[in-house]
């Protein structure tokens, strides 16, 4: 299975993210649909079932706050064609996300599935392969991500686009001293 670990956002959220790129970039080529908006957290490629036990096991043990972030910016990656949008790197949520993925590396390693060791930059896919960078928007973006959840997620690629599927959860409560 084609895997990643992920934070979603809750419905609402996604629908308001929708409907701001709706308003920003109208027929937006190659855009995220709205049930496929999500922060990859670590990026696990292909994994079998053992795989996915042995992780299951070390996500059991992680123990992490809930993330909340605010997405206020706007990113295009000129080589993969993306339009995103992102935390400023000062945002408050950033030291527990960041802490988060750390923790989520370190139980992927010791399961044997090689990661990205690279700098973690968050961010939320709007559009893939576009053919020019996207404008500016019209309106500032201002969404608030909460998370309680860091999702284990299947991904199937179609023709029309991937199609991501929640395999499992694990809750982030708050971290008592």
């Amino acid at each position: 299975m084609r895997a990643f670990l992920a934070l979603l956002p809750d419905a609402d959220t996604a629908l308001d993210i929708d409907r701001w790129r709706a308003l920003c970039w109208r027929n937006l080529p190659g855009a995220v649909a709205v049930q496929n908006l999500h922060v990859t957290l670590v990026f696990l490629g292909d994994i079998d079932e053992e795989q996915q036990a042995r992780l299951a096991t070390q996500l059991d043990a992680v123990v992490a706050a809930p993330i909340s972030l605010r997405l206020s910016s706007v990113g295009y990656q000129v080589d993969q064609r993306m339009l995103w949008l992102e935390p400023s790197s000062n945002d408050a949520g950033r030291p527990a996300l960041d802490a988060l993925v750390d923790a989520l590396r370190h139980a992927c390693a010791r399961t044997g599935i090689a990661v990205d060791k690279g700098r973690y930059r968050p961010h939320l896919t709007l559009a893939r392969r576009l053919a020019t960078p996207a404008p500016s928007p019209i309106v500032d973006p201002a969404f608030h991500l909460k998370s309680d959840a860091v999702c284990l997620m299947g991904s199937r690629l179609t023709p029309a686009g991937p199609v991501y599927r929640v395999v499992r959860e694990w809750p982030l409560s708050a971290v008592s001293d």
